[in-house]
């Protein structure tokens, strides 16, 4: 959506591939609950994945949103914080090496594997429900071929189960999801 307004351009989901599940990470605490009141939690910068962040810090139940805007959720759109959390903004790429200065930081997938971050560091992993439904990868086209005949057998093709399977093969930590059955 915001890359269509931002470029005048008609792309749409004909098809959803996977979904990458972000987590909370931290080396000081095992449970979201043990965050102390005014602790700094480090989320990524970029607009997608700030917005992503605070949505999995909301669903942790540490903040609230205000989401009436419709639009990816900023920090300014924090409506409660009551344990006064300081929420800094940093590259995405840099999450992983704040972790040890930091409360807890929500680092995406691919960062926290490179960084060598143990799963067990996760001490919140995104839940997949209809705020994490904005998060699925798809398969895109102008919406003027969504009903081409090609482009569906290709989403056919790839919402399968050995494609399924694959990826749960793939990545048995559950770092990726096949995406295309999931009731959010």
């Amino acid at each position: 959506k915001s890359w269509n307004k931002a470029n005048n351009g008609n792309i749409v989901s004909i098809g959803d591939t996977i979904i990458t599940p972000i987590h909370l990470y931290s080396t000081k605490y095992k449970n979201v609950t043990e965050i102390p009141d005014k602790s700094t939690i480090a989320i990524p910068n970029d607009v997608t994945n700030e917005s992503r962040a605070l949505y999995v810090l909301k669903n942790a139940g540490l903040i609230k949103l205000d989401t009436s805007r419709g639009a990816l959720a900023t920090v300014k759109d924090i409506r409660d914080n009551p344990k006064g959390l300081i929420i800094k903004e940093i590259d995405a790429s840099q999450t992983p090496r704040a972790l040890d200065s930091v409360a807890a930081a929500v680092i995406n997938y691919n960062f926290a594997i490179s960084a060598k971050i143990s799963e067990k560091e996760s001490i919140y992993q995104e839940p997949l429900n209809e705020d994490s439904a904005q998060w699925i990868n798809f398969i895109a086209a102008n919406q003027s071929d969504k009903n081409n005949k090609v482009y569906k057998e290709v989403v056919k093709a790839y919402e399968q189960k050995n494609i399924a399977d694959t990826i749960k093969k793939e990545y048995p930590d559950d770092g990726e999801l096949p995406a295309w059955n999931l009731k959010l």
